[in-house]
């Protein structure tokens, strides 16, 4: 029982636990982390800072809650090389914090990040001591992803069966040896008619895959023959619509041609006239210099008979006054 919550750091840190406690706790961090991974996601920084202990049981922290960043004692030799976080990852890591539980100690040691990330890489830790719990830990700490166990219900059998040895050890007599072959034997053999029963479903769904991509390459088929007919329809028009915009193209060309030529008139017309307009103007300031000129004849001639009259009145006068001055003396 934990009286308060506290991290499997300061746990282990207090002191160190029994084999029992060990695999009990590595039976709730692996459901834990079940849980987790049928979810679709991996914690991906698995360290004793982010396993919680409480009354209740355990609490899994998420990778950024713990604060921890870089190559720590327990990552994965791949996510030292930037690979994706995944389920075979967390249990590479698993099988560190497990190792540590069961001895004390980490599997991992290495003063600064490169010594470390040699230790990983390279290191194989000491035997706990126990065959089924060296299996357990051997084999979640393979190098290779491919040769760890490759989920954690492998992992959680693994744990139950160290857990049955264990007890098995203590109490020590032949029959729970023999129990102990039998059930492995008989976990084998269920492993292996799981793995067939696998394939033969892979197998399945990869015929069924093949069907359905099969199909439908068929319908892409018959599809991509429609858009190449509607493509040819379309390039015909294409073609027609072609021919009309180089009819309309020679049309317009020759339309600017037209007007061309029919500015060039219209500014040699413009130059005309104003040639035209300028003669008549100059036509028109001669003629209006006789017209004046003529006005001018005009008045002086009216001037003239207006003084030829009067002439002609004085003249009058005198006559009509000589035959007056005549008949008087003729009487």
């Amino acid at each position: 029982m934990y009286t308060e919550r506290q991290t499997l750091t300061q746990r282990l840190a207090a002191s160190r636990l029994t084999v029992s406690e060990a695999l009990q706790l590595a039976l709730k961090l692996g459901n834990a982390l079940r849980q987790l991974h049928d979810g679709g996601h991996a914690q991906g920084a698995l360290t004793p800072d982010h396993i919680v202990l409480t009354d209740e049981g355990l609490e899994l922290l998420p990778a950024e809650l713990a604060g921890n960043h870089g190559i720590t004692p327990y990552i994965a030799p791949e996510l030292i090389h930037e690979s994706a976080p995944d389920v075979r990852s967390d249990i590479f890591s698993f099988g560190a914090v497990v190792y540590e539980m069961l001895t004390g100690k980490r599997a991992f040691l290495g003063e600064g990040a490169q010594e470390l990330a040699e230790a990983i890489t390279h290191d194989i830790p000491e035997p706990v001591g126990n065959a089924g719990v060296d299996r357990l830990v051997r084999t979640s700490l393979a190098k290779d992803p491919a040769n760890r166990w490759q989920k954690m219900q492998h992992v959680l059998t693994e744990i139950r069966l160290a857990a049955t040895v264990r007890r098995a050890d203590e109490v020590s007599t032949p029959s729970h040896r023999a129990i102990e072959k039998q059930l492995r034997a008989e976990i084998e053999e269920l492993e292996t008619r799981l793995a067939d029963r696998l394939e033969q479903y892979e197998k399945t769904i990869f015929e069924m895959q093949r069907s359905i991509t099969d199909e439908l390459a068929a319908q892409q088929v018959t599809s991509l023959d429609g858009v190449s007919e509607s493509l040819a329809v379309l390039q015909s028009r294409l073609s027609e619509t072609d021919c009309q915009l180089d009819s309309a193209l020679e049309r317009a060309a020759h339309a600017e041609q037209a007007a061309e030529g029919a500015m060039t008139e219209i500014a040699s017309l413009h130059v005309a006239l104003s040639e035209e307009l300028h003669s008549i103007n100059d036509k028109v300031r001669t003629q209006a210099t006789g017209i004046e000129t003529v006005r001018s004849g005009i008045a002086r001639t009216d001037d003239l008979v207006e003084r030829v009259v009067e002439a002609l009145e004085v003249l009058q006068g005198m006559v009509f006054e000589q035959n007056d001055q005549r008949v008087a003396h003729a009487s």
